[in-house]
């Protein structure tokens, strides 16, 4: 597990979904479907998981949120009014990273193509 710098990133696409999976060469390898960009489209990555043919890439889904001054980023599920919060949604990427031909800064480097 390799931590990383927490940081907001968007995600191409802007796919649903709790699991999203891709190819060796960075595209999707399921049958994702877009979203709402303000919902599906950022998320807060903390931690990278590389293996011999895989990155596993955990991450918490942010919604693009205005209070009335200025755009911000929320945890998506976050609280509703005069409730208790609700669960987090969490994300986890997936990426195949191809049988030993790529290195693997290669197969991070593909995999994080996705993000901005």
């Amino acid at each position: 597990m390799i931590n990383t710098t927490t940081r907001s990133s968007s995600l191409r696409g802007f796919y649903r979904g709790e699991r999203l999976r891709y190819d060796s060469a960075g595209k999707p390898a399921g049958s994702e479907v877009s979203g709402d960009w303000k919902v599906d489209g950022f998320v807060r990555v903390t931690t990278l998981s590389l293996s011999d043919h895989s990155l596993t890439i955990p991450a918490d889904r942010l919604s693009l949120v205005n209070d009335g001054q200025a755009f911000g980023f929320q945890v998506s599920g976050g609280k509703k009014k005069d409730k208790k919060p609700k669960k987090v949604s969490r994300l986890r990427i997936e990426v195949q990273l191809g049988p030993g031909g790529i290195t693997a800064w290669e197969g991070r480097r593909r995999a994080l193509q996705n993000f901005s």
